[in-house]
């Protein structure tokens, strides 16, 4: 219930919102996080398609 009110604009919050759920509960975050540049990534395996971005 708590997670479904609350608003989470940062990772912050989202840690805060998931420790604050229940006593049981705590955060467990994944290791830095990676951006990709998918457009980039995905042309080396597939061809365009005319008129699909």
């Amino acid at each position: 219930m708590h997670f479904r009110r609350s608003d989470c604009d940062i990772i912050q919050q989202l840690d805060d919102t998931v420790n604050k759920s229940s006593t049981a509960n705590e955060a467990d975050r994944y290791p830095t996080w990676r951006w990709r540049g998918w457009k980039t990534f995905l042309t080396t395996f597939f061809k365009a398609i005319p008129g699909i971005r």
